[in-house]
């Protein structure tokens, strides 16, 4: 046993990601037992003018986590190197990619350091959190350029739900972030009238 854990109970995450030129993307990742056996599957994926959506393997609806902007606003968003950044540590390279590395610092001691590829639209490569109860490492093991396959982007025809995003609204109300709330509760309107077209 290892800090009190029994090693045969530690897991594993192994996450795909596909990302078109155009901003959508989807995501699967894979939950794992030390010996290799599925204990999960989470898929999310975000579509340009639309939204970011979780699918919820249970129920079988989607879920709203966000609102995301189209591919003609944030393309006009400069891609930074990072260094003026006040949380910023260091350069470094991860499979073959400049990245430049946030530390955050967390209040119990810990921290986490955020690799982010300036070439790849700032996406993170790889992620380091130090704490208490240990390590935990997530790092891109390939990167594959090109425009995916259409069958990456099979996405769910479901019912939309809102409970998950509700409760981001209720608990910025709660902690007395109106503006912050009024601007979730817009981006929620604004979807459902979408939806309702």
């Amino acid at each position: 046993m290892i800090n009190g854990k029994d090693p045969a109970q530690e897991g594993y995450v192994v996450a795909v990601r596909y990302q078109r030129s155009d901003g959508t993307w989807r995501q699967v990742r894979t939950y794992r037992a030390a010996n290799g056996k599925v204990l999960n599957r989470d898929i999310g994926f975000g579509i340009p003018g639309s939204g970011v959506f979780r699918m919820d393997n249970r129920s079988g609806t989607l879920e709203f986590l966000s609102a995301m902007p189209p591919k003609e606003e944030t393309s006009y968003v400069p891609i930074i190197d990072g260094h003026s950044d006040p949380d910023f540590v260091r350069d470094d390279t991860v499979q073959g990619y400049a990245t430049y590395v946030l530390r955050f610092s967390d209040q119990d001691g810990g921290f986490t350091e955020i690799y982010y590829a300036p070439e790849l639209d700032n996406l993170p490569v790889k992620r380091v959190t130090i704490s208490p109860a240990g390590v935990g490492i997530m790092e891109a093991v390939s990167v594959v350029l090109g425009e995916p396959n259409d069958l990456a982007f099979v996405f769910p025809n479901g019912i939309v739900n809102f409970d998950h995003f509700k409760e981001k609204i209720h608990t910025m109300e709660e902690s007395g972030n109106h503006e912050a709330a009024q601007a979730l509760q817009r981006q929620m309107d604004e979807q459902l009238a979408k939806l309702n077209q």
